[in-house]
């Protein structure tokens, strides 16, 4: 398994890894599907907004691999790869606002969608905010693995 780990691109590691947390969070947050609150406010929608909002940063952090592949393409033309890259930019903060959008509405004014209210908006931001600090940190630690030259000089040995 660690040997297929090694195998992946920078990209496809930190998309794992972000999977995998995500996943874990979810799975820790699945006891309160069991409780709702005195007011009859069920605590699902806990689990179901952090279950949103990382589906969204999922998305969204494949569009930025993939804007990021077309800008840097040198095969492509620079018109396409500018456009590829903008258009990915927009479609990322426009699903940012679409979540956010729906989950506080679920969680402030579900009459408004006939009483639907199965998404938490503080959970679903959560889930986005973390795509940037996770990201953050995952490549930090990634360059500081490629500077260090004893584990360079052990790893060819």
């Amino acid at each position: 398994m660690m040997q297929w780990y090694k195998k992946l691109t920078s990209n496809k590691k930190c998309l794992l890894l972000l999977g995998v947390f995500d996943a874990f969070v979810f799975v820790c947050l699945i006891p309160f599907a069991f409780f709702s609150m005195d007011s009859g406010y069920w605590l699902g929608t806990l689990m179901l907004g952090w279950l949103l909002g990382s589906v969204a940063q999922i998305i969204a952090y494949v569009t930025i691999v993939f804007t990021s592949k077309m800008l840097t393409t040198p095969n492509g033309t620079t018109t396409t790869g500018t456009l590829m890259g903008a258009g990915g930019f927009f479609i990322r903060y426009f699903l940012y606002a679409a979540v956010l959008t729906l989950s506080a509405i679920c969680t402030f004014k579900p009459e408004w969608l006939l009483g639907f209210d199965k998404f938490n908006v503080f959970t679903c931001g959560a889930a986005l905010v973390v795509l940037s600090f996770f990201v953050m940190i995952f490549k930090v630690i990634e360059m500081r693995g490629e500077a260090d030259p004893v584990k360079k000089q052990e790893e060819s040995n």
